[in-house]
């Protein structure tokens, strides 16, 4: 994909990811909202089968790791 020089248009990086993406368990494409041209800003999360499966809880845990205040020692 692309060439020296060229930049991927966002259609190409999107079908980039969609094409492995459907064809592995590997792979984890979510859209999160719009991106200030209203097209889909869309996240590719690229893990272990088990990892993918388990999404909200890995955040879950990466939410708390940004944002320690209140949490104790054992959290």
């Amino acid at each position: 994909m692309g060439a020296d020089s060229k930049h991927a248009t966002y259609e190409e990086s999107i079908r980039y990811f969609q094409q492995p993406a459907a064809a592995s368990n590997r792979i984890k494409l979510v859209d999160v909202g719009k991106t200030p041209n209203g097209r889909a800003w869309t996240l590719a999360f690229i893990s272990s089968p088990e990892n993918l499966a388990r999404l909200e809880q890995l955040r879950a845990i990466a939410q708390k790791l940004a944002h320690p205040a209140g949490l104790t020692d054992a959290q």
